[in-house]
């Protein structure tokens, strides 16, 4: 079946008509885009203070958003003014992870540039890969776990980096441990002699 374009006087008002039509869906278009977050929906929540993670939202209960983040599968409520879309405007993931699963770190002569980089370490054990290693420009580290509220800081001290080596103090300056770095396979290994750790990376940090 053909169909035919009337011809349309001069004068006419359909031009005008067409144009408010088209005015109309793009109203109909913004509204969407501004529509609440569903169930089900992929978004980037805030974990910890500007740091934003790609998560699915998983439940909606009394305004609170209940996501499981894609790096760790971690699962935490956040607000609404905590969620973005993805790729949204704001700080970037990780700076403070989002993350950044998958994303290169930051390089220097091959090997990855560690102040202001957050990692996820990986002990080895099934399920259990939860904290997250922060390398605050200041030199203080620390160490967070998302399983706890609002990603609850967990171990901190200071931090030094001499070529391949890392040396890190707890918070008191008592406990002093040598690390030798090594990055291999996207994995920053550091061996301190009797364990090593196994650091994916996870973003860049905003920690003071």
């Amino acid at each position: 079946m053909r169909f035919s374009t009337p011809n349309l006087p001069t004068g006419s008002r359909w031009p005008w008509i067409a144009v408010a039509v088209i005015g109309l869906l793009a109203s109909f278009a913004a509204i969407a885009q501004t529509a609440s977050p569903q169930v089900g929906d992929r978004v980037e929540a805030e974990w910890k203070k500007g740091q934003w993670y790609t998560a699915k939202i998983l439940e909606i209960n009394a305004g609170q958003y209940k996501v499981r983040y894609e790096s760790d599968g971690v699962i935490q409520s956040v607000p609404p003014d905590r969620l973005r879309p993805v790729g949204g405007s704001g700080s970037a993931p990780g700076s403070a992870v989002g993350p950044a699963h998958g994303t290169p770190p930051p390089m220097a002569n091959g090997f990855p540039v560690i102040p202001g980089t957050a990692w996820k370490i990986d002990w080895g054990i099934r399920g259990g890969n939860v904290q997250v290693f922060l390398f605050c420009k200041s030199g203080r580290w620390e160490v967070v776990s998302p399983m706890r509220s609002s990603g609850a800081l967990t171990l901190m001290g200071t931090y030094a980096l001499k070529g391949n080596r890392l040396v890190t103090k707890n918070m008191n300056g008592r406990e002093e441990t040598n690390y030798q770095m090594a990055w291999k396979d996207s994995v920053l290994a550091l061996d301190s002699g009797k364990s090593v750790m196994r650091l994916h990376y996870n973003g860049t940090t905003a920690c003071k």
